[in-house]
């Protein structure tokens, strides 16, 4: 598991733009890795994941729906690690909200396969910030690409709302 990380952050640093160090909240599944603190431009989470039966279509390869579980579990990782899991998000009546989703099917992926989740935050303004998260195989390519609108939400005023501080250091902007 571990070539598979080397593997995907030495692509990450030969293709990222974005600049600061990089967190690796621990992984889904098996064979978790610990938090990794990596010299990039801007924060990028990676964490490890293995493609399981239930994750499959009757094609036997990754459902469509499952890319979505994958990337949310993956946002929500990297969240409560840095603080803002669902207690804070409930006793602070603020957390993520999704406004708008693309995503791109690039390799096939199939079962049993060993994948890296990589997020980051390419930009937050105003209200509003977009996400890229993506599904990268051993061989340090891209198999899936998404791209997310999100917002912090005040669940009281049912509102967007500016981001807080601690909001921005959850997701890597501070």
């Amino acid at each position: 598991m571990g070539t598979l990380v080397s593997k995907a952050l030495r692509a990450a640093d030969r293709t990222n733009q974005h600049g600061s160090s990089a967190f690796i909240p621990r992984p889904l599944g098996e064979n978790r890795l610990g938090p990794q603190i990596l010299e990039m431009t801007n924060r990028v989470f990676e964490q490890s994941i293995v493609i399981r039966e239930g994750h499959l279509d009757t094609f036997g390869h990754v459902n469509n729906a499952r890319y979505l579980e994958i990337f949310e579990q993956a946002r929500w990782d990297l969240i409560t690690d840095q603080g803002f899991g669902l207690d804070y998000v409930q006793s602070s009546g603020t957390g993520p909200v999704i406004l708008e989703i693309n995503l791109r099917f690039l390799r096939e992926i199939k079962n049993r396969q060993h994948l890296v989740v990589r997020s980051f935050v390419e930009s937050y303004e105003g209200k509003v910030g977009h996400m890229t998260q993506q599904l990268i195989d051993d061989e340090a390519q891209i198999c899936c690409e998404g791209k997310f609108v999100f917002a912090q939400w005040d669940t009281r005023t049912r509102k967007i709302i500016p981001p807080t501080p601690e909001w921005r250091a959850a997701i890597g902007l501070e």
